[in-house]
Parts: structure tokens; C-alpha cells; sequence
């Protein structure tokens, strides 16, 4: 039983979505690339609404990187919500060419979140010791 709470459900979907995407493969080899020359532990191509991914780098998906993740996109919305929008914007536009996030971690991680275009984001987590601005 899955309950709202429970990503796999989410995760599960976000590879139904790379199945029937004829590019994935190329977003794929793009993000490992990333991956490789950037020193990154994981890259996620999020959908901002849904928050699935719609491609990630070709290293097995756990749903504790997912998760963070998930939680990251969550986060940034609801501070540009509470800081950033005016009285008449609605919620998709807090989410805009401006938002970008870098989140240290007690874990030693840090999650770096950028937009990419309309509500898509590119979220990767990397290791404290390989992050340079």
C-alpha cells in the first residue's frame, strides 16, 4: 500500500516518464557529463509541479537523494512564496528565472538547485569537499 507520503510512488512514475521520452537518452549522457566534470554525487531534471524527474544521471536512483530533493524544490517555493511574490502573483510564479538554491547539509552533502526553464529544475547534490562557487 502507498500512501501521498510515500515517494516511490513519484520515483516510479518519473521512470514511466523516461520510458516515453524520446530524448531521455541524451539528457542522460548531458547529465553524466555534468556529473563527471563537476565532481557531483547525483543530478536530477525535476518537473517543479509534479516533482518528478524527468531525467537523471544514469547512477541508480535511492529515494533518500530523491527525497532531499523533492524537499529542496518544496522549500524554495515556499520562501519565494512568503518573500518574493507580490499580493496578485500566483503560486507558479515562484518558481521563476531567478530561483536558485545552495543547501549545506549536517551530512557533509550540499543540494544546489537552479531553474532551467519554465517550472524545470536542475537539482544535484554534491559532496562539501568538491563544491566551488
Amino acid at each position: 500500500m502507498t500512501s501521498i507520503y510515500d515517494l516511490s510512488i513519484y520515483e516510479a512514475l518519473s521512470k514511466v516518464i523516461q520510458k516515453i521520452t524520446p530524448q531521455v537518452h541524451y539528457l542522460t549522457n548531458m547529465l553524466d557529463s555534468l556529473v563527471a566534470n563537476c565532481r557531483m554525487e547525483k543530478v536530477y531534471l525535476f518537473d517543479v509541479i509534479s516533482k518528478m524527474y524527468i531525467a537523471t544521471d544514469s547512477f541508480p536512483v535511492d529515494l533518500y537523494s530523491y527525497e532531499l530533493c523533492t524537499d529542496l524544490i518544496d522549500m524554495v517555493i515556499d520562501v519565494s512564496c512568503i518573500y518574493g511574490m507580490g499580493g496578485d502573483e500566483n503560486y507558479n510564479s515562484a518558481f521563476d528565472s531567478k530561483s536558485s538554491s545552495i543547501t549545506r547539509l549536517d551530512n557533509g552533502l550540499i543540494l544546489y538547485l537552479r531553474e532551467i526553464d519554465h517550472l524545470l529544475a536542475l537539482v544535484c547534490i554534491i559532496k562539501e569537499e568538491n563544491f566551488e562557487r
